[in-house]
């Protein structure tokens, strides 16, 4: 069969756009962890008459959701990074290969939500916690993650710390740490897997949680993390709060890259504290029927960093401060309101923040619209770079006020556009998923 795909270490990688998605039961009964998951076969069209078919852990979406593969459609163009498995093709990470080429709601929710009769949900940590933080510190970025998801004033949603214990019992909510065998992707920092039972005689009803850590291949720091490393280390706060956020029944966003749900991480621990969409998605999920602010004043106490009360979809939530256009960004401090351009390819460690443009959003003096060298594969989106020709007007110069007034907007007035997930969702980085668990 001739397509069109880029060969990579061990992976093709494709872009096409979905013609069919056919779920396929589980393998068979006894079938242990994810070969107790239905599968999807998806059928990709690549054009010139060449399809491509993979497969997805889970049943896209329906009953039982594996977090971090967002169902497919027919119609919808992706681009995916596949690896050869047992069974055929499947995206590499268990999900993580898979890039939409269109633009996907804010604050994605990944189908599991919790009846009022079940909050607050309480969490024990299984001793020792991890290996690298020590069991105090560990238990402090375990309270301040579930504080985190508990203290947003347009949710009803809470978490419950239940203390330690030595062993978690059958029916326990527990976090722990795999410091000396991770039987899952290396890949993978860390792993929510929801029970599914009867509750209040409905079935297929969210009924707990178990979040473990990979201790083996990554190093747990309280700070931040730089995956670029020898030995890797990631931010226990930002993947502590990111893995509760699968709990609560977020799912990966795939837009706005300073949050805590980003489908990706690469360093840093800027995922640490919930971005606005962070907040609205819980309180989509669970609407207290307030507001999680009125004025910036009332943001004041949320989690130490400077916030705004501002509205997403109706409802005002405090959003964080983001850096503008030309502020510094790198892959390990990224705090922009929607792209960060890498200008040192080498490890990343240096870049801007800026826009995504076209022929109808302006970057502002000194600015131009125009393609970048670090961007994933097949996608052509351009973005507002440094005009290596720009002269500042003359001090007192009739042009003075107006560079200031377009530098101040400096694209500000464009939307979140894709570039924000497509120009940094790399390899590089590492994913996360959740598997439905049998018998627990």
């Amino acid at each position: 069969m001739a397509m069109d795909l880029l060969v990579t270490a061990g992976s093709i990688l494709v872009a096409g756009t979905v013609s069919a998605v056919d779920v396929h039961a589980p393998i068979g009964p006894g079938a242990r962890g994810l070969a107790a998951l239905p599968t999807t076969e998806v059928t990709l069209a690549l054009g010139d008459g060449d399809v491509l078919q993979f497969l997805l852990p889970g049943d896209n979406g329906q009953a039982h959701h594996i977090v971090g593969v967002l169902p497919l459609e027919p119609g919808q163009p992706w681009q995916a990074e596949l690896v050869q498995g047992s069974r055929g093709w499947t995206p590499r990470g268990l999900g993580a290969g898979l890039l939409p080429l269109f633009e996907p709601d804010r604050y994605l929710l990944n189908a599991v939500q919790y009846r009022p009769g079940q909050l607050p949900l309480t969490f024990v940590l299984e001793e020792p916690g991890s290996a690298d933080l020590g069991l105090e510190a560990t238990e402090a970025v375990l309270l301040d993650s579930m504080a985190a998801w508990t203290d947003v004033g347009c949710a009803t949603f809470a978490f419950e710390y239940g203390g330690r214990v030595p062993e978690a019992g059958v029916f326990d909510n527990y976090v722990a740490w795999e410091d000396d065998d991770w039987t899952f992707d290396p890949a993978i920092a860390g792993l929510t897997s929801t029970r599914f039972g009867d509750f209040e005689d409905e079935e297929f009803i969210a009924v707990g949680a178990d979040v473990v850590f990979n201790g083996v291949h990554f190093e747990w720091v309280d700070g931040p993390g730089n995956v670029y490393a020898t030995p890797a280390t990631v931010g226990a706060r930002s993947i502590v709060t990111h893995e509760f956020g699968h709990v609560t029944g977020m799912g990966h966003e795939m837009m706005v890259l300073p949050a805590t749900m980003f489908g990706g991480y690469f360093g840093g621990d800027w995922q640490g504290t919930l971005a606005g969409d962070d907040r609205r998605g819980l309180c989509a999920n669970y609407p207290s029927g307030e507001p999680d602010c009125e004025v910036d004043e009332d943001c004041a106490d949320v989690d130490g960093s400077e916030r705004i009360c501002i509205a997403i979809d109706g409802v005002n939530v405090c959003e964080e401060r983001r850096d503008r256009q030309g502020d510094f960004c790198s892959l390990f401090d990224i705090n922009c309101a929607d792209t960060c351009v890498i200008t040192d390819t080498t490890t990343g460690g240096e870049g801007y923040c800026t826009f995504e443009c076209g022929s109808d959003l302006g970057c502002g003096d000194g600015w131009l619209c125009d393609s970048v060298e670090l961007k994933v594969p097949l996608h052509e989106a351009t973005v507002c770079v440094p005009d290596p020709d720009w002269e500042e007007p003359t001090p007192g110069g009739d042009d003075d006020d107006s560079a200031d007034d377009d530098q101040g907007e400096g694209c500000g007035g464009c939307t979140n556009g894709s570039s924000a997930a497509l120009l940094l969702f790399m390899p590089a980085g590492f994913r996360r998923y959740r598997k439905r668990e049998q018998g627990r």
